[in-house]
């Protein structure tokens, strides 16, 4: 969510591509994904509130969140080592991408960087939670009226159909 990270880590997109590859993906039926992660060394406050904000934009079907960990051989392994960021005594048992008891940035507190995340974390389970509630809710109409959602699919297919979409 954060352009300044995005730039940082080498992904060789903007979030301008981001959203054109959902608008144009959503245009043609298919339900993109976003896969965040937070926690990089040299991430900062406002890159996270960046992340959080795309998080509570995004037209994404969901979103998965990953915390910053630095694997062992990779490039960004290597930056968090200089920097000192990996403790002698870490317990490399308990490293993963999901450990939400991650911490490997330098420029944000222990307690400002967790309190940051379970914002963050809130915002992607309501997201989440959203698109499970929609997909109950449809599951119900086709159950209880099978005629009028495909009447109603029909109909949304020969309006796609006019715009040439497909």
């Amino acid at each position: 969510g954060s352009e300044r990270m995005l730039a940082k880590i080498n992904k060789n997109i903007t979030k301008a591509h981001i959203e054109k590859a959902f608008s144009n993906s959503i245009k043609v039926g298919i339900n993109p994904n976003v896969f965040l992660m937070v926690g990089f060394p040299d991430e900062t406050e406002d890159d996270i509130k960046d992340t959080i904000a795309f998080a509570e934009s995004t037209k994404a079907f969901s979103i998965c969140l990953s915390v910053f960990t630095p694997y062992p051989g990779t490039l960004l392994f290597k930056r968090t080592n200089e920097l000192g960021l990996i403790q002698d005594d870490f317990n490399w048992c308990n490293i993963s991408h999901q450990s939400f008891s991650n911490y490997f940035t330098q420029c944000v507190s222990f307690d400002k960087f967790h309190s940051l995340l379970k914002e963050l974390i809130s915002v992607v389970d309501r997201h989440n939670l959203s698109i499970y509630k929609r997909i109950f809710k449809i599951s119900i109409m086709i159950r209880n009226n099978p005629k009028l959602v495909l009447r109603k699919a029909i109909n949304k297919l020969k309006i796609l159909a006019k715009k040439h979409i497909f």
